[in-house]
């Protein structure tokens, strides 16, 4: 057992085997070891094997069916897909996923939340975790039959760090990039000003899609990438993907990859998508909602995919506008919360409990011995009586929560305007579609915003709670939280690679939040998605992606 150990860890980070020691002690768990060791650039594999060593036999897997090729997977997605410019600009998980068959990604994060490699092969860190060094995979061609090199990839990136793209959310998450270096033909190395051990996880970030260096700036009319679909026809009503008969990825047939032929993306409000999944006219559709998956059990040819995800609805109160700056009346606020109800009128009782920081129980980081406060009215009603008494205002205080109403947040909204009557607030919903919420949704001085999930919480404390390193305040910073201690704990946590060590850094930027944060969080959601069973190779994915390289038809 020694000698595969020592073989397995040869030429690692020397913390990996650290961490292999911590697992095997029983002081972190193995999904912590996992994605500590990927994180430094261990195969999922190899990272896999170590953590076998020693552990019970599991029960051999059941033998797979042979994928078949052929056939046009129907997917609805919602109305209003927008195809951006630059993929660098995208704000939706939807259109992203489109961009995702034709443009891919140096890695990806799986249903597991473990980030692994794709056009990376692989990467190695220094100790200080602030050079990253990655290898790309050689051969793999662009649609136009180029092929991908660092220039490439090179050229990417500087442009994601560039001034011409600060107002994306992939600019302020890669703040801490100084240089980007082109070492040798498939190889390029990446400088930080800081160690941040979660680089691998950031460049999982939708819009991250690695573009050739000849791109001139509109996907729509040069959509070049190395995925395995190209873009065939971008209609009123749908989008039709065609197959690449020379992708990169080579299936266990030996043939490359996808099976399918193509994939046909149809635009359809949210009720239309669930009824066109009933009546199989799609085989599959975007964000399951709860009542989709509970009436799915009426059908006997869906099947509901589960995850455990990241997900939440961040009621969100911006501390440079009054009341708001005043920690009393953002903690009266969050006191007011009954999170279990939220929890059972909103998502169906589906998901996990928050306790007011954007930091949930599936990422590794979390600690789990911050208590989930309990809703206190009494106490919510004697902060907002103190404010009242010693700024001059008058109780009951009037404020609006704007929001939509597409993913709980009215349920949300419903039952906190409910609760806080009695504490002494008087607030007014302003509650619109989708499109109608987006539109202002980092401007309102209260909101309650959904967002989606992100494989480490270091990725979310990075888009929308710290500043960056002119000590501007990132994009998406839609509280506009600035606080000294928060910012330092965070960039404290982005070096430090022990995860019982983590943990404890982590937990001080919860109890921050719970404390005097800009933010409350009732839950975090569990995520399903709905397929026909004819579809095969499709999982639920924490953050909506759709992953369809390895799908097929078994009709």
């Amino acid at each position: 057992m020694l000698k595969t150990v020592n073989h397995l860890l040869k030429n690692t980070h020397p913390l990996v085997g650290e961490s292999w020691s911590a697992f095997q002690q029983k002081a972190i768990s193995r999904r912590d070891f996992l994605k500590t060791a990927t994180l430094l650039g261990v195969s999922f594999g190899a990272a896999s094997q170590l953590a076998s060593i020693s552990a019970p036999l599991a029960a051999p897997a059941a033998k797979q069916p042979t994928p078949k090729r052929g056939g046009i997977l129907k997917a609805a997605v919602p109305a209003d897909v927008f195809m951006a410019m630059h993929p660098a600009d995208l704000y939706s998980i939807s259109t992203a996923n489109i961009v995702s068959q034709v443009a891919e990604k140096l890695m990806v994060s799986g249903a597991d939340n473990i980030t692994r490699p794709l056009l990376a092969e692989r990467w190695r860190v220094n100790r200080n975790l602030d050079e990253w060094t990655f290898s790309l995979r050689q051969g793999v061609l662009f649609n136009d039959g180029n092929e991908m090199t660092a220039s490439d990839v090179a050229a990417t990136m500087r442009y994601w760090i560039s001034d011409a793209n600060q107002d994306s959310s992939l600019y302020s998450l890669l703040d801490s990039v100084r240089d980007i270096e082109e070492v040798a033909p498939y190889t390029v190395k990446v400088y930080l000003r800081n160690g941040n051990i979660h680089l691998p996880d950031s460049l999982t970030h939708y819009p991250a899609a690695i573009l050739p260096a000849y791109f001139e700036g509109d996907f729509e009319k040069q959509p070049i990438g190395t995925g395995p679909y190209t873009i065939a026809d971008y209609g009123f009503d749908s989008v039709v993907l065609k197959a690449r008969p020379d992708y990169w990825q080579i299936a266990a047939d030996g043939l490359p990859l996808p099976y399918l032929d193509g994939i046909e993306y149809q635009l359809l409000e949210p009720d239309d998508a669930f009824n066109a999944l009933a009546n199989r006219s799609v085989h599959t559709i975007y964000k399951t909602r709860p009542e989709d998956a509970i009436d799915s059990e009426a059908y006997g040819h869906l099947v509901l995919h589960t995850a455990p995800s990241s997900q939440t609805l961040i009621l969100k109160m911006r501390t440079d506008r009054a009341p708001w700056d005043d920690v009393r009346v953002r903690t009266a606020l969050k006191k007011c919360q009954d999170r279990q109800k939220i929890l059972d009128f909103a998502w169906f009782g589906y998901g996990q409990l928050g306790g007011d920081a954007h930091i949930a129980p599936c990422h590794n980081a979390y600690d789990s011995s911050v208590p989930i406060p309990e809703q206190d009215i009494a106490g919510a009603k004697a902060l907002l009586e103190e404010w009242a008494a010693e700024t001059g205002n008058s109780l009951p205080l009037e404020v609006t929560l704007a929001t939509k109403n597409d993913e709980g947040e009215e349920q949300y909204a419903l039952l906190l305007k409910a609760a806080a009557i009695e504490a002494g607030f008087d607030i007014t919903l302003d509650i619109t579609d989708a499109a109608g919420y987006w539109e202002r949704w980092d401007e309102v001085p209260l909101g309650i915003t959904a967002w989606t999930h992100r494989p480490s919480a270091q990725t979310f404390l990075e888009l929308g709670y710290s500043q960056t390193a002119s000590g501007d305040l990132v994009p998406w910073n839609e509280s506009r939280w600035n606080d000294a201690e928060t910012q330092a704990l965070i960039e404290q946590a982005s070096q430090t690679i022990d995860i019982l060590e983590r943990q404890a850094i982590v937990g001080q930027i919860q109890r921050i939040f719970q404390e005097r944060g800009p933010i409350g969080v009732a839950f975090f959601k569990e995520i399903w998605r709905l397929t026909d069973k004819s579809l095969k190779g499709v999982t639920a994915h924490p953050t909506y992606y759709d992953i369809f390289t390895f799908a097929w038809l078994d009709e």
